[in-house]
């Protein structure tokens, strides 16, 4: 199995357990987190893109989408079929977008 693949089925594991907080927002509320979003790890600026469903479960799994070398999270979204699997399964996609396009 590729190093990539133990990567996403350990992320997988991890991040299925999460649950949202008490005040989590509604589903329509959770469709207007669609889109590409960043946060500040290790003093870097870090995006992703998020794909939210019309439904999901509450909790929601979370499915976390690493692009491979010389990729995109924009790429990785539009090519993979993650958008559309998350609506037919009931899960939220991140596509992480690597540091260097790695």
């Amino acid at each position: 199995m590729r190093l990539w693949s133990v990567v996403v089925v350990l992320g997988l594991l991890v991040l299925t357990g999460c649950r949202p907080a008490a005040d989590s927002p509604s589903q329509s509320q959770s469709q207007s987190q669609n889109g590409t979003w960043t946060i500040e790890s290790g003093g870097q600026q870090r995006s992703y893109a998020l794909y939210v469903p019309a439904s999901v479960p509450d909790p929601a799994p979370l499915v976390l989408m690493l692009h491979g070398a010389l990729g995109s999270a924009d790429h990785s979204e539009e090519y993979y079929g993650w958008d559309a699997a998350a609506e037919r399964y009931g899960f939220v996609v991140a596509y992480a977008e690597g540091l260097g396009r790695a």
